[in-house]
């Protein structure tokens, strides 16, 4: 981690001297910015993407099959800087002996609730309202301890947006 020294003007003014402090400054700088840092400057989400409008351009897809029982799973649980709408679609399926419950979570609030009833891949699709930093989870559970359920062909969507995550364990105040 970098701290951030502050720069004046007169520093960078045609004709003032260039010495290793202020290089060791340039260099370290955009590291602490990026980092979030006391005293360094905020980066502006308009430096960072567009607000996210829902379509059907795949920025993200996990196409693995993610397995549990009873106990509830996380196959997706991931943020993004950007606020907007983002289409989220997965498939999801229980067995002959029990269902599979899906739920889709943003914000702290329960967005959906679904149930698969049978082996068949069932789809679903819901777009999601983000603001920064908004945090989004699918869960996934069998209705039984002796049987599994399946969720997989997680895809995330925009209509055209550039996606940028960010890892559910940043501090937010870093992109406010």
């Amino acid at each position: 981690m970098a701290d951030y020294t502050f720069i004046a003007d007169n520093e960078l003014d045609p004709g003032s001297p260039l010495n290793t402090a202020l290089f060791a400054r340039l260099a370290r700088n955009p590291e602490a910015i990026a980092e979030g840092q006391p005293g360094a400057p905020r980066v502006l989400m308009e430096a960072i993407g567009e607000d996210l409008v829902a379509g059907n351009v795949v920025r993200y897809s996990d196409t693995k099959v993610h397995s549990t029982g009873e106990s509830w799973a996380r196959p997706l649980d991931t943020a993004t800087i950007q606020p907007g709408t983002l289409r989220l679609t997965f498939q999801h399926r229980g067995n002959p002996y029990g269902d599979s419950k899906a739920e889709v979570w943003s914000g702290g609030v329960r967005r959906a609730a679904y149930t698969a009833t049978s082996t068949s891949w069932v789809s679903r699709t819901i777009d999601l309202t983000l603001s920064v930093g908004s945090q989004f989870t699918i869960l996934h559970r069998s209705t039984r301890f002796d049987t599994v359920s399946e969720v997989r062909n997680i895809q995330l969507k925009t209509a055209g947006q550039w996606l940028v995550p960010m890892p559910t364990t940043a501090p937010k105040y870093i992109w406010d």
